[in-house]
């Protein structure tokens, strides 16, 4: 159902995927049921407005509900990534639909109808072959459950290749903690990136991950792990293992400038354009960062002591034990 496009832009070689037949055919489905999408949706979801389970309203059209948020899951999975995030919500929903999850639902369909003619996903050729990855995560977000969301937009020298929104499979107890599950969800596609790059002698180490959380940054490089961090599952510690080894090196990156933020919360409408349109041409760029200024290492380490994931004496040893830290010092 994806039609490929070769093109030539600014003399670069690109390949456009589309899915047009089945982008009309959700639109048609949800007219013939009687809804109108609304016009001019410039989001796909309801801005700082997750989803509810419903416990008290009778259950609305359930089949029809099934059958449309399924064509969107498949739209999803194949090329429309700045979705994930509004689709994974209205899935969630399955068995007990009610007027909330319609509003919802009409809204994503809404901004199809919207942007229904750059719905596309470009493919460019990949500055290297090496793996960079930008992870997110959104901190008990769900009322029901209070579990966090992990986000992930995985590329392989910038070129995308996957992407994540995923309720986590725990409770965690500080937003720290959760963005450290996030990455050890996210760096587990990224070791199979390397892993399928390396079956054709190609790949290139260490792998890039681009995190907001000065906080989970500095818990990975941390072999000193304080009271409060005891109860994270040591599968999650497999990330100090591969930083060590070289596969992995995790770097900080501004949270206006992440784009897995739109993979974990319905974000508002200049942010959610911003990087949306970098996502569907293919454009998302990185650079390697080089040394920062040691406030920025004490300001982790502050951050740290609101979060209780280190001591006061573990953050004050770790600040003094350099005159003039720099980044690959702290985040591997």
């Amino acid at each position: 159902g994806i039609w490929y496009e070769w093109k030539k832009e600014n003399g670069e070689t690109c390949v456009v995927a589309t899915m047009d037949g089945l982008v009309g055919e959700i639109i048609d489905n949800f007219k013939a049921l009687g809804w109108k999408p609304t016009k001019s949706c410039t989001t796909p979801g309801f801005p700082g407005k997750p989803l509810t389970k419903n416990e008290t309203e009778e259950i609305l059209m359930q089949e029809e509900y099934r059958s449309l948020v399924g064509k969107l899951m498949y739209l999803t999975t194949k090329m429309f990534a700045e979705c994930a995030n509004a689709t994974r919500e209205l899935s969630k929903h399955f068995s007990n639909p009610a007027t909330e999850h319609w509003l919802a639902l009409a809204r994503v369909i809404s901004y199809l109808e919207t942007v229904r003619k750059n719905i596309k996903l470009t493919y460019r050729k990949p500055k290297e072959l090496r793996p960079v990855s930008e992870i997110d995560s959104n901190y008990a977000v769900n009322p029901d459950d209070r579990r966090s969301i992990t986000g992930a937009l995985h590329t392989i020298g910038g070129c995308v290749v996957n992407w994540m929104s995923k309720t986590q499979a725990s409770v965690t107890l500080s937003s720290t903690e959760a963005e450290y599950v996030a990455l050890s969800m996210a760096a587990q596609e990224t070791k199979f990136l390397q892993m399928l790059l390396d079956e054709i002698g190609k790949g290139e180490r260490p792998a890039y991950i681009y995190e907001d959380n000065q906080g989970a940054i500095f818990l990975v490089k941390n072999q000193q792990v304080g009271p409060r961090t005891k109860h994270i599952s040591v599968r999650h510690h497999w990330l100090r293992e591969q930083c060590d080894k070289g596969n992995l090196r995790i770097l900080w990156k501004n949270g206006e400038d992440n784009r897995a933020d739109i993979f974990t919360k319905n974000t508002p409408e200049k942010i959610h354009q911003k990087h949306a349109e970098d996502i569907r041409e293919g454009r998302v760029t990185y650079t390697d960062q080089k040394d920062k200024d040691v406030n920025t290492v004490q300001v982790a380490v502050q951050a740290e002591r609101r979060e209780g994931v280190v001591s006061s004496a573990t953050a004050t040893t770790s600040v003094t034990s350099s005159v003039r830290p720099t980044v690959s010092q702290w985040t591997c």
